[in-house]
């Protein structure tokens, strides 16, 4: 049986391990956003897509991508080819496959257009009512497939 300090060791182990492990999530998601944030190079954007990113940009895509991971490994709605090509290129949820994944859809989708509303400001894609989800899906697929059409 511990003793209550040997107990109080371990706990005092654990805080400085969690700790550690928050402050590391917490520098890839900043260097993540970053790397989203050097996107828009254009002065007069800049604010504004900073903004968006800051109001759930990067969060709201990752959902919708998310949610299109089962199907984009179900051989029998995407096909065997597919199914083998996506695994290679978005690996598992969280995994670094996946965050380039990510950054990559979200690098296409900035470059077409998708975010960028008419008044200048940009869709951060929380409500898909608009088709934000259909168009992340295209891309995504795209990019498993690696067609230069939307690539």
């Amino acid at each position: 049986m511990s003793t209550l300090n040997e107990l109080k060791a371990i706990a005092e182990y654990h805080k400085k391990q969690f700790v550690a492990a928050e402050q590391k999530m917490e520098e890839q998601t900043s260097e993540f956003e970053q790397r989203v944030i050097a996107f828009e190079t254009r002065e007069a954007y800049k604010d504004k897509w900073k903004e968006a990113i800051e109001d759930g940009l990067i969060h709201n895509v990752q959902r919708i991508l998310e949610e299109c991971y089962d199907a984009f490994l179900n051989e029998g709605e995407m096909g065997a080819e597919f199914v083998e090509k996506a695994k290679m290129k978005i690996g598992d949820i969280d995994s670094p496959e996946w965050q380039n994944f990510t950054l990559e859809v979200i690098e296409n989708l900035y470059k077409k257009g998708s975010f960028l509303e008419e008044d200048g400001s940009f869709d951060t894609f929380e409500c898909t009512a608009g088709g934000c989800d259909e168009v992340t899906w295209y891309v995504a697929e795209a990019i498993i497939l690696q067609e230069a059409e939307w690539a």
